[in-house]
């Protein structure tokens, strides 16, 4: 892996740009940004030492990094949908479960983490494309004025059943409510 990577991270650490000490006021979950100004990335999240929580680092940190590496590009290419920004992010993810993979002390650990490898590989097997056609047949509705809670949960029914038909046993039309990236868009 390019050394510039392990760097930018050291540079996000010493720098403060890594906010993931717990707090009550702080709301769950993790994201990346960027100064719009500086373009400096920002990390959040909170950390509590778990390997879950490392691969959620891990994950936002290829977010930071693909912001980081872009940000000399005028400003108007520096923009890139959501169905782009998970790339750089779960490439991280990869990175760092190889590593613990290859450093495993026992059977055991190795092959849960390749089990967790696995997880992770058939849920982005399944779910980028249904989110990816969510998105786009979202984009598309939204032409035709705003959507509802229930329009929401129709279209996601409907694209999971576009992707998988009767091979599911049941899709769950609440999906696009849990995940952000659905909701903090500004469209």
């Amino acid at each position: 892996v390019n050394p510039e990577m392990s760097e930018f991270v050291r540079l996000m650490v010493q720098n403060g740009w890594i906010d993931a000490a717990p707090n009550a006021n702080k709301r769950l979950g993790a994201y990346c940004t960027k100064l719009p100004a500086t373009r400096t990335p920002l990390v959040f999240m909170t950390w509590s030492g778990s390997r879950s929580d490392l691969m959620t680092l891990a994950h936002e940190l290829g977010h930071a990094f693909h912001n980081w590496v872009i940000r000399d590009l005028p400003l108007c290419q520096t923009y890139y949908p959501m169905t782009l920004a998970e790339t750089a992010s779960i490439f991280a993810e990869n990175i760092v479960r190889d590593h613990l993979i290859s450093k495993a002390e026992s059977v055991d650990d190795k092959l849960e983490m390749l089990w967790e490898e696995l997880s992770s590989a058939l849920a982005l097997i399944i779910n980028i494309p249904v989110r990816y056609e969510f998105e786009k047949a979202f984009y598309e509705r939204r032409q035709e004025g705003e959507l509802t809670a229930q329009d929401f949960c129709n279209l996601m029914s409907e694209t999971w059943e576009d992707w998988y038909g009767d091979v599911m046993s049941e899709a769950d039309p609440y999906f696009w409510a849990s995940k952000l990236h659905f909701s903090i868009a500004d469209v």
